[in-house]
């Protein structure tokens, strides 16, 4: 037996040779430690609050039940914070963390404007991601929640400093992600 198809299909080889080596209940308990892992970092942003209580994520994701070991957020836009999502993603490559962070826009090329991708949010917001890997232990995610804090601490200990350190290149790129 062979598959066989017109693109790559390493992906669908690492999973059907993860599941025989694994077996039923060894790729059970590697998915659920990921998705375990991925909640327990739900739960951490979820409980990260601003001086006046309000929180400072909104979560995006579908949750802790039937979901993939994603966690997708935004910061509270309801904050009017002076950073996004996009410079939270650059402070957190300090930690030697990808966070990958995303614009909720598209540049359309029949008329160059850039184009909100949903009804519901303006065309500068931005979004975050986190993929919980396999390999990924408590310890990691851990870090990883502390590296969250640490950086939130530091963009908003700057405050409006902070948006006016980063403008004016901003403004040269175009906002088209990280200018320093």
């Amino acid at each position: 037996y062979t598959l066989n198809f017109s693109r790559p299909a390493s992906g669908i080889f690492v999973q059907y040779y993860k599941f025989n080596r694994l077996g039923r209940n060894g790729y059970r308990a590697l998915r659920d430690n990921q998705a375990s892992n991925a909640k327990h970092l739900r739960d951490a942003l979820k409980s990260f609050t601003c001086e006046d209580g309000r929180p400072y994520f909104t979560m995006l994701d579908a949750g802790d039940t039937k979901c993939l070991p994603v966690v997708a957020a935004m910061l509270n836009p309801e904050l009017g914070l002076p950073f996004d999502d996009i410079d939270l993603q650059h402070q957190m490559q300090q930690y030697h963390w990808y966070v990958s962070g995303y614009r909720m826009s598209y540049h359309d090329p029949n008329d160059e404007q850039t184009k909100p991708l949903f009804t519901d949010v303006p065309a500068q917001q931005t979004m975050f991601r986190v993929v919980v890997k396999a390999n990924n232990t408590r310890v990691m995610m851990d870090n990883l929640i502390a590296s969250f804090k640490a950086c939130l601490e530091e963009m908003a200990s700057l405050g409006p400093g902070f948006q006016s350190m980063h403008a004016p290149k901003k403004l040269l790129t175009g906002s088209k992600g990280h200018a320093c």
